[in-house]
């Protein structure tokens, strides 16, 4: 409505003619709008002329047309995100800790790579989410909510035991724990809400005060660390192990778990029970990182 107020021609907005849409959508275009936002606002008036059962001037396949050209025009290419390999996971496990906060954030990263989490999943946990012994010599991770789990099923991936200490995630998560002051209460409230955060335990990551040693105590709202923290958990633990930051984000421990498995020759029909993926949809998360690998197609011409 800004556009027609200030173009004058209030009156032909809603329902829209035609040459008011299409300066409109010009002028998002000059202004330098992402083809993301030009669709936001061209379905938020399509919904709106349905709300007061107004005709649309176009039809849907003529907006579609118009999304694609925006696309073409504007689009510009994608820089992907790394993902964190084993070799960077031994890297940030072996660096330097010099307080609690590079505790936590190793112990962040460690578990996100290993069990292919998002970041969302990973600022959920709890405590009592943690099942040390869960099997012998194997730790649970109890994954309440996915995005792609529509009947809360939960996920259980699992991890074990390192065989050289320094690069036993399960233990670093016992030390986080018993430097954090964290453990399962005796009133934990997660064997009747197994779905929602538990009050008494707490958030597993939790949120530490400036640059001390101390955490939020449990029930502060500023207790669980968010999705920002375990983004910037990614950054800091990168940083310390001497990799340029500005290559990873949060989305580097999800992808590479995923592309870590397929290195190893794990099935693709266990990537379900870890990652919680049960179609293709991994593949998009996979990057090649061998050379020779990526290769291949150019050696097969024997050039």
């Amino acid at each position: 409505m800004t556009y027609a107020s200030v173009h004058d021609c209030l009156n032909d907005a809603i329902p829209a003619q035609p040459h008011v849409l299409r300066g409109y959508l010009w002028f998002l275009l000059q202004a330098g709008y992402k083809p993301g936002s030009i669709t936001l606002r061209i379905y938020s008036i399509v919904d709106r002329h349905v709300s007061y059962g107004l005709p649309f001037p176009y039809h849907q396949k003529v907006l579609k047309r118009w999304i694609k050209a925006f696309e073409r025009l504007c689009g510009v290419p994608r820089r992907d995100k790394l993902a964190i390999t084993a070799t960077h996971l031994k890297s940030i496990l072996l660096a330097p800790r010099s307080s609690l906060r590079d505790l936590r954030d190793t112990a962040i990263v460690a578990l996100g790579t290993t069990c292919a989490l998002r970041v969302s999943e990973l600022s959920e946990l709890d405590v009592c989410d943690l099942l040390f012994d869960f099997e012998p010599g194997v730790l649970a991770v109890r994954v309440k909510r996915r995005k792609n789990d529509q009947k809360r099923a939960g996920l259980w991936p699992r991890i074990a035991h390192a065989a050289k200490p320094e690069f036993d995630v399960v233990a670093l998560l016992r030390v986080w724990l018993s430097r954090a002051r964290l453990e399962v209460a005796t009133n934990c409230e997660k064997s009747h809400h197994p779905r929602s955060p538990c009050r008494s335990c707490g958030r597993l990551f939790s949120r530490i005060m400036g640059c001390g040693e101390k955490i939020f105590p449990i029930g502060h709202h500023m207790h669980g660390a968010t999705a920002n923290t375990v983004r910037d958990a990614v950054r800091s633990s990168l940083e310390r192990a001497n990799y340029n930051v500005e290559e990873f984000s949060g989305i580097s421990m999800r992808r590479g778990g995923l592309t870590t498995a397929l290195a190893g020759g794990v099935p693709s029909d266990l990537y379900e029970l870890q990652s919680g993926h049960s179609s293709s949809a991994w593949k998009s998360y996979v990057r090649p990182g061998q050379h020779d690998k990526l290769l291949m197609f150019y050696n097969s011409f024997e050039l």
